[in-house]
């Protein structure tokens, strides 16, 4: 996001160099970056790969470090401890604002909403919040377990990790005698980044949740790695005048890089293998280039996007960004969603003024700006009043916040999870030695290797009997799975939490393989977060027109994507004639009293009407 204001950079160069007082396009790709953000937050599924412009933040906020230190550096400025200073006096007052009225909101509007604990703050504030959520298992992409209106945060901990060392970098660079060292040092930068790019794909599990390599600062530093190689490799060279045709090849080289990048926000998807097996580094490589054409004022680009609107946007993308997710969570979690446009037309214009609101009086609350003469009185006043009440209400609120934000709901909520899910593996583990009874299974089944010399062990291995109903689900099947067995004694179970129609593909091939896929199969997918309709049909067309299969809908209470995934699963049940709905989400909330508090999870009431319905809908012995 905007970490520095890059009206007053200069650089030095050599006669025939051309100079520039101004990098233009900056602002422009600042707001291209915040766009895709918050149209993926908006609706994720019209805008798959907004997600990132955070890679596009963290190449400019590297490439700015190294002209922010250049500039310092030549002023003879430059300093470990000015350089804190100045990142924490950016980061933080706006940080602190969004921070504290938030948790007002989910105390005094919605008390239900109040799930931040001390720790999770305390990783924000102290910069190492992405990893907290990786400890938490806080999957950025499986959404009923991102419930704070602080999810988005970690980005600014990878930053916060980034300056700790980025000054030593910048002083063994600056200090390096002769131009090979320095060259060896950009060297070292790249290096670094390709070693992230490629920690990324070793450390990425097919099939499992992406978020560890989507957090770590080890699998995202590649980005502002390579920004700041972009700004240090442009420092050391030279910029003589170009021909007219020379730049018409750059600008239209520049513009297929502009398109190529506002192309990837539609077509790559944060849950898809590719993304991290080195579509995530190749997109960053782009930004870099995208970055080194703009920044060229030779070049008529950069100039083109200093237009007043993406300007704008682009000075107060910080705002907007801290402002974005909070404002969601509050519209989703109360039910009005972004897919009736009325709501998300609110969404949009809210978060746009809250920004605006704070960019204006944290640029005129610091110190040093009250304390002008030509600061006037009102505005001294507001922006006073808005830091006291801020403090008292802060104050009150921080005092309110629960030292856990694990209720005891959600205790036995996990606890009975946790349950099951042992209890049923034991069953498993004893079921396979008896031969009257069939085993429940619970998570992933594990792999068969397959022999090159033999056929797939899908067309070797004996298939399950006759009556055989198999059933996968996320964790609200996991929580039924006991008094569903009951109401279908013929079934096999194999639920997960947190699984999504996308990590479901492995467990339901293993169990092909095993011979536990029955004719019948039940599915209950969606909780977890909208699907691609690609992902449903591969799923379906590996289960083949053979079997029976049985969806069923998703109901939260406060899912904003339940409605897009129930119309999926519809729409999927007219283009396969052996796929039927069990329509859940008609059925549940006239009974919220079936439910825990999550308003998803079912109580022991609620898992009795759920296998009825179940059982009501699929012929079994």
């Amino acid at each position: 996001m905007q970490q520095y204001n890059n009206s007053s950079i200069a650089f030095s160069k050599a006669d025939d160099v051309h100079k520039k007082a101004y990098l233009h396009g900056l602002d422009g790709l600042r707001a291209l970056a915040i766009a895709g953000v918050f149209f993926y937050h908006l609706s994720p599924a019209a805008v798959p790969g907004g997600f990132l412009g955070v890679s596009l933040f963290f190449a400019l906020t590297g490439y700015l470090m190294v002209v922010s230190c250049q500039s310092a550096w030549q002023k003879n400025q430059f300093g470990v401890l000015s350089f804190y200073k100045k990142r924490l006096r950016r980061i933080y007052p706006a940080l602190l604002l969004t921070i504290l009225a938030a948790l007002c909101v989910s105390v005094f509007l919605i008390p239900e909403a109040s799930r931040s604990s001390w720790s999770e703050l305390a990783s924000i504030l102290f910069g190492y919040n992405n990893w907290w959520q990786i400890a938490q298992n806080a999957s950025y992409f499986t959404k009923i377990t991102n419930a704070s209106p602080f999810t988005h945060l970690w980005f600014l901990a990878v930053e916060l990790q980034f300056y700790l060392f980025w000054p030593f970098f910048f002083l063994l660079y600056k200090r390096a005698k002769t131009p090979s060292a320095r060259q060896s040092i950009l060297f070292l930068l790249l290096a670094l980044a390709a070693a992230s790019g490629l920690l990324m794909f070793l450390l990425y599990q097919p099939g499992q949740d992406p978020s560890r390599v989507y957090y770590g600062t080890d699998t995202r530093i590649f980005a502002l790695l390579l920004g700041a190689a972009l700004a240090i490799w442009q420092g050391n060279r030279s910029y003589p005048t170009i021909s007219t045709a020379v730049c018409q090849k750059r600008t239209i080289a520049t513009l297929a890089c502009l398109l190529a990048a506002v192309a990837l926000f539609f077509v790559m998807d944060g849950q898809q293998a590719g993304t991290y097996t080195g579509g995530m580094f190749l997109a960053s490589l782009l930004f870099t280039a995208l970055l080194a054409f703009v920044t060229d004022d030779r070049l008529p680009v950069g100039r083109w996007l200093d237009n007043r609107i993406l300007v704008w946007l682009g000075q107060r993308s910080y705002e907007i960004y801290l402002c974005l997710y909070p404002v969601f969570y509050y519209f989703n979690f109360r039910g009005l969603t972004a897919d009736i446009w009325y709501w998300a037309l609110l969404q949009i214009l809210l978060t746009l003024l809250l920004a605006a609101i704070m960019h204006a009086v944290i640029s005129r609350t610091s110190l040093s700006a009250l304390l002008q003469p030509h600061i006037s009185r009102w505005h001294k006043a507001i922006a006073a009043s808005v830091l006291v009440v801020s403090l008292i209400l802060g104050g009150y609120t921080l005092s309110t916040v629960p030292a856990s934000n694990v209720s005891d709901d959600e205790k036995q909520l996990q606890q009975e999870l946790e349950q099951n899910q042992l209890l049923l593996q034991q069953q498993m583990q004893t079921a396979v030695h008896a031969a009257d009874q069939r085993p429940v299974i619970i998570g992933p089944v594990q792999p068969v290797a397959p022999l090159p010399f033999l056929p797939p062990l899908e067309k070797r291995l004996p298939k399950a009997p006759e009556g055989t109903i198999t059933v996968i689900g996320d964790s609200v099947m996991l929580g039924a799975a006991p008094v569903l067995q009951k109401a279908l004694p013929n079934c096999i179970i194999n639920a997960q939490e947190s699984r999504q129609v996308y990590t479901a593909m492995d467990s339901v091939r293993q169990l092909n393989i095993h011979g536990q896929l029955g004719k019948t199969v039940i599915l209950e997918l969606g909780t977890n977060g909208a699907f691609t309709t690609a992902d449903a049909q591969t799923l379906l067309d590996y289960l083949g027109t053979e079997r029976t299969i049985y969806w069923i809908t998703s109901y939260g209470k406060h899912l904003s994507w339940q409605k897009q995934v129930n119309n999926e699963i519809h729409n999927l049940a007219q283009q396969y004639a052996n796929l039927h709905v069990i329509d859940w989400a008609s059925v549940a909330p006239s009974h919220p009293d079936w439910f825990y508090k999550d308003g998803i999870h079912l109580n022991n009431k609620g898992k009795t009407g759920y296998a009825q319905l179940i059982a009501s809908h699929v012929p079994h012995n």
